[in-house]
């Protein structure tokens, strides 16, 4: 494996020579509409029109993440008798795309700051944490810390990385330089002695949130800006996967009550707490589309199916039905541009 400092080195390349344009945006996600009842990957259009099934593998192949520029997916794969498995779909924009190739073994694996580079989570030396992989070499390269580290999330300008790691207080909440290669590269942000979780960085880069759980299983939404960790979600008995929107206006999240998972809303000091009104019974995943949409997975009866919510009208479109659908990722593609 790479020296991480090196591998540093190559990043901060990487960020300084690019410049992003956006086009067209789809929607990538996890289907057992398929022939042999595994979940495979397919994509559709925002509206939920186009759909296409990109693979067709003999186990589950789930959280399918787009490149930037939207021409590339990496998803792995979920099986009871093997490990898993990450594959990269290429070409996605041709009227045929690549079959899916292996990449490595590992799990939740997202493209980090261009097309060619990928990190996800593996436990190759004996602990799980955070690895890289540039596309096209065999090496993997350590990112994370030595010790256990996972729940990974990048900063809009890939300038910093958040996760979740164990430290002398419990379970933490780290950010981490990636321009840095200095030992101030690592700092903690969690302040609390809970276990904290599912991190994610406002687009300006001056604020994170995250869930953390106490003795009891119950969560909170903390919000941590000029070194100040700040409780949100008072008067919730349980909240987790806390998200900003684009503006950083706004904060959606889950809240867990009587073993149902419902959609919210706050504003960013925690005030204007609203139950969104989804479709269907517990929501699973979502991820905001613009300030004004998000995008979510829900249970129907025995199925889950994936809509869209509009927070100004109420409106919940229905973008897949009669199929287990999961999982929905919406590109943001962008063409590359070397300044």
């Amino acid at each position: 494996m790479m020296n991480r400092n090196l591998f540093i080195l190559v990043i901060v390349l990487l960020i300084s020579v690019l410049a992003f344009s956006q086009t067209e945006r789809r929607i990538a996600y996890s289907c057992d509409n398929s022939s042999n009842g595994f979940l495979q990957i397919f994509t559709m259009d925002l509206d939920g029109n186009n759909k296409r099934q990109l693979t067709n593998l003999p186990y589950d192949c789930i959280y399918p993440k787009w490149s930037p520029d939207g021409s590339k997916i990496v998803f792995y794969t979920q099986a009871d008798k093997s490990s898993s498995s990450i594959y990269l779909i290429d070409n996605i924009t041709d009227e045929t795309a690549d079959d899916p190739i292996y990449l490595c073994d590992g799990t939740n694996p997202s493209f980090l700051c261009d097309n060619n580079i990928i990190m996800f989570n593996s436990d190759v030396d004996g602990v799980l944490t955070i690895y890289v992989k540039i596309l096209g070499e065999n090496d993997i390269y350590l990112l994370g810390p030595d010790s256990y580290a996972n729940q990974q999330v990048l900063s809009h300008d890939c300038r910093w990385l958040a996760f979740a790691t164990y430290t002398e207080s419990g379970k933490s909440i780290m950010m981490y330089d990636l321009t840095d290669t200095t030992d101030d590269a690592l700092y903690s942000v969690s302040k609390n002695n809970n276990a904290n979780m599912n991190p994610d960085i406002s687009a300006d880069n001056s604020k994170i949130v995250y869930s953390s759980f106490d003795k009891n299983l119950n969560g909170t939404i903390y919000i941590y800006e000029d070194g100040i960790e700040k409780v949100l979600t008072k008067g919730i008995k349980s909240a987790d996967m806390p998200k900003f929107s684009p503006d950083g206006n706004k904060i959606a999240f889950i809240a867990i009550e009587n073993d149902k998972t419902k959609l919210c809303l706050m504003n960013i000091d925690g005030s204007g707490i609203e139950y969104l009104k989804t479709y269907g019974s517990n929501v699973l995943h979502y991820q905001w589309v613009d300030n004004e949409n998000i995008i979510y997975d829900a249970e129907k009866g025995d199925i889950t199916v994936i809509c869209i919510i509009n927070l100004k009208t109420g409106e919940n479109k229905v973008l897949t039905d009669g199929y287990n659908c999961v999982c929905p990722d919406v590109s943001n593609p962008f063409e590359i541009i070397e300044d």
